[in-house]
């Protein structure tokens, strides 16, 4: 469903406005170290020293990445059918990185088993310090994505999110659950409006018009340099031409009858045929 790219890109704008100048001000903490769907240093660089160098940047800086989880679609209220309102989980990982080191198991040239150590960056283990700057964080993304709060940078956002339904924030920890780690999980279920593609027959429109909302209006808020637009221009790009209709509809009969229902115009007590 193209709704969540939706929520997930005017997230991203909401705590990381594009265009904003290096030094700032910035919504968060974060500054500009906010990301959709993981945290990919490789994807600027595949230089080993501007890995390195990049890991070396987030060296205990906060770090906000931005993906969806599970997606449930629901009658509204009391209804049993149809099954057309959208919440979706939408998590935000708040976090702050030390540099490690992973160790990869390969084989050289000649087949001989070898390691090779990967630089990556990972949660620490938290401390009073480390918890304080993440509740700082985390009081930041809820104020940001609170409609109360009008925030400027989440306009864009509240156009997609109609309304948030319940907010969980989870510490996480080490593999073994003993040590408590600088990263936590906000988790926003958030009701958003499901896809409004074209009608049948109509013209999709050309460029990011070929979308459907509400990613079309995210797509024509975000700067067509930047890799969210690329990404959308992308998706346009895959949207097929509309299939052509059947020959249009000219008139309605009505056949009535009275107790019973006429088989045919011939056997009915009443027969009437409206223009359209």
């Amino acid at each position: 469903m193209l709704a969540r790219i939706a929520l997930r890109l005017a997230t991203v704008q909401a705590l990381a406005p594009a265009g904003t100048p290096e030094a700032g001000p910035w919504p968060t903490l974060a500054g500009a170290e906010v990301w959709e769907e993981r945290l990919d240093l490789i994807a600027q660089s595949e230089a080993p020293e501007d890995i390195a160098q990049a890991l070396a940047a987030l060296e205990n800086k906060p770090v906000v990445i931005v993906y969806t989880e599970d997606h449930h679609t629901l009658p509204y209220g009391q209804s049993k059918y149809p099954a057309e309102e959208n919440v979706v989980t939408l998590a935000i990982e708040i976090s702050l990185g030390v540099q490690g080191v992973v160790r990869v198991k390969a084989k050289n040239a000649d087949g001989a088993p070898v390691e090779i150590e990967v630089g990556s960056i990972e949660a620490p283990v938290t401390d009073r310090q480390h918890a304080a700057i993440l509740d700082m964080l985390e009081a930041q993304v809820r104020y940001i994505l609170d409609r109360r709060n009008a925030a400027p940078s989440a306009a864009l956002y509240h156009t997609v999110a109609a309304e948030t339904r319940s907010i969980h924030s989870d510490p996480q920890r080490a593999a073994d659950g003993t040590l408590r780690l600088a990263l936590r999980t906000l988790k926003f279920h958030v009701k958003v409006a499901g896809d409004r593609w074209p009608a049948p027959g109509e013209a999709p429109g050309a460029g990011l018009m070929r979308l459907p909302e509400p990613l079309r209006g995210v797509a024509l808020a975000l700067p067509e340099n930047s890799s969210a637009g690329q990404l959308c221009a992308a998706l346009a790009d895959m949207v097929p031409a509309a299939a052509p209709l059947d020959a249009p509809l000219e008139s309605v009969d009505f056949v009535l009858g009275l107790g019973r229902t006429p088989v045919d115009r011939a056997g009915a007590d009443a027969v009437a045929e409206a223009a359209l």
